[in-house]
């Protein structure tokens, strides 16, 4: 059984939680996390954390905040790991990715997926180094991915002619990039930028 009970929330900036629970930054800065062998909710506020880790597990990081931005791509390579889906927790969120943070979560994923999920409200921008890209949304997200090498295609696993799949009831776009699966949340709006 991979039953959470209770909650640890920080009380201040630079504490280290640990446990096999949920997890509530508080919205303090410089928090280390590291969850256990169980399905962490990792809650945070902020994106000045210095290290989420979510353990074993599937295990997610949930954007509690109203109206905030979390950016990815100022983050380093080793500061989230084990984190299988980000989440939408609120209203009028961002979060910012790149080819690079995307393979960078996936590679630290423990069952090598990530999941972008949340409500209707909430924007992902993922950033094109390569202004070239061109043709549909997939289409564009698959150019990106692919300028890091990866081999990337919009997957239609269940042979509709188009690379949605549902899990646990909600559509998702899929991405496979080698042996990673990219999926996200067609309710999300979605734009490349700059």
């Amino acid at each position: 059984d991979n039953m959470n009970v209770g909650i640890i929330s920080a009380s201040g900036d630079l504490q280290s939680l640990v446990g096999n629970v949920d997890f509530d930054d508080s919205d303090k800065t410089g928090i280390r996390i590291s969850g256990g062998d169980g399905n962490n909710i990792i809650n945070i506020n902020n994106d000045g954390f210095a290290k989420i880790d979510g353990g074993a597990g599937f295990d997610i990081i949930n954007i509690a905040a109203q109206n905030e931005n979390i950016d990815f791509t100022t983050l380093d390579y080793e500061q989230v790991e084990n984190i299988e889906q980000i989440n939408f927790g609120s209203t009028g969120q961002t979060v910012k990715l790149d080819a690079i943070s995307i393979f960078n979560l996936l590679k630290q994923s423990e069952n090598s997926d990530l999941r972008i999920s949340g409500n209707l409200g909430g924007a992902l921008n993922i950033k094109d180094t390569n202004s070239g890209s061109t043709g549909s949304l997939n289409d564009r997200i698959v150019d990106i991915l692919n300028d890091q090498g990866s081999g990337a295609v919009a997957f239609d696993s269940e042979g509709d002619g188009n690379n949605t799949t549902t899990l646990d009831g909600n559509d998702y776009s899929h991405f496979k990039i080698g042996g990673y699966d990219l999926y996200i949340d067609t309710d999300i709006t979605t734009a490349i930028v700059v």
